[in-house]
């Protein structure tokens, strides 16, 4: 679903966030592709975004 997202033109960016102490969620965020941007005193942030390919 994420990747559908991403490459119909219409999504730019997916975010999440997850507690620190889960894990689970961050392997998962990471395996769909999300990268950690920044963490606060309660949550992880996660984000990733559409590339841009030309068409030949």
């Amino acid at each position: 679903m994420l990747h559908y997202a991403l490459t119909t033109g219409r999504v730019r960016r997916v975010r999440a966030d997850t507690a620190h102490d889960n894990l689970a969620s961050q392997r998962v965020l990471e395996k769909a592709g999300l990268h950690r941007t920044r963490s606060d005193e309660n949550l992880h942030y996660y984000e990733t975004e559409a590339t841009t390919q030309a068409t030949a």
